[in-house]
């Protein structure tokens, strides 16, 4: 919860590529992405993240996965050229796509951006047994790790 988007460039060792640089060695063109709070994202319109602390602070995955991520998702697809998005969420990011997915606020806006889901190691799983089966796996969502290798350009 306290990581930012760099940690996906950092490698374990020496002669082994971060997943992200691997796949835009690959030819994808990566996007990392960062959440409220971080030290990338610590400026709010109207909030001092110090002074406003409990205002600033109050937000939950559900508000994450239904305003946060459609806006980073459509700010990639216009820096993009309009094309469909194939998102590879880990942890709080795959949370948030549960969210986004399930969601009326912000199902049709992420219908309108993705290609293809693969969601891994989510932090928490939300309560939306009807609707999860249902949003998911329109966009191919793949449940596993080796599914990033069956990705294609």
């Amino acid at each position: 919860m306290g990581s930012n988007g760099s940690k996906f460039i950092n490698r374990i060792t020496d002669d082994i590529d971060s997943l992200a640089i691997a796949l835009a060695k690959a030819g994808f063109d990566v996007w990392l992405g960062n959440n409220r709070g971080n030290y990338f994202s610590s400026e709010h319109e109207k909030l001092d993240w110090l002074e406003d602390e409990a205002s600033y602070w109050k937000f939950s995955f559900k508000e994450m996965g239904e305003y946060d991520l459609p806006a980073m998702l459509t700010t990639v697809q216009e820096e993009t050229g309009g094309k469909k998005i194939k998102y590879l969420g880990t942890s709080l990011g795959t949370t948030q796509m549960f969210y986004g997915l399930q969601s009326p606020v912000s199902k049709e806006i992420l219908d309108g951006v993705l290609e293809l889901v693969i969601a891994m190691a989510p932090i928490t799983i939300a309560n939306i047994e009807e609707t999860f089966p249902v949003s998911m796996f329109k966009y191919n969502a793949y449940m596993e790790v080796l599914a990033v290798f069956d990705m294609s350009h």
